[in-house]
């Protein structure tokens, strides 16, 4: 991301902690956990109120049980090579939502996993093409009877 135009990436980042700030309340009335996978160093660097909102989020939902939502930013590149503790500590995502390329960038994916590849860069993705990638997801398991 760091290559992103500057317009971009701020545009992106500031969508990302918007969203957190607003939904927070009601991820953690519905016993949703959110934990931040990635690069906290250059976020810390670069975008400091969005990396205080992920600490926020974080630590206001760490004691919920529910269902888990990982949001990775600045995970790497298809370059890195990942330590067993960090990918153990990911875990292998239900549903991977991917933009502007079909590829993981080396994220952990199993067989229960559901691409989703959205040809078109994160910031015209909408509301709609995220719960279509979740309703994806959702066919896919009741086709495997899962």
């Amino acid at each position: 991301w760091v290559n992103r135009p500057v317009g971009e990436r701020n545009y992106i980042m500031d969508r990302v902690e918007r969203g957190l700030k607003t939904q927070l309340e009601e991820l953690d009335a519905n016993d949703v956990q959110l934990a931040h996978f990635g690069r906290k160093d250059r976020l810390q660097e670069h975008y400091p109120s969005l990396m205080t909102a992920l600490n926020e989020a974080e630590a206001q939902t760490t004691h919920n049980t529910g269902q888990e939502v990982k949001l990775v930013i600045d995970f790497g590149t298809a370059k890195r090579t990942y330590t067993d503790k960090e990918l153990d500590e990911a875990g292998v995502p239900d549903l991977l939502i991917r933009t502007a390329e079909p590829r993981t960038s080396g994220w952990p994916i199993g067989p229960q996993t559901t691409l989703y590849f959205l040809r078109k860069p994160f910031t015209h993705i909408t509301v709609l093409d995220v719960l279509q990638g979740i309703d994806l997801h959702a066919r896919s398991q009741v086709k495997e009877g899962t």
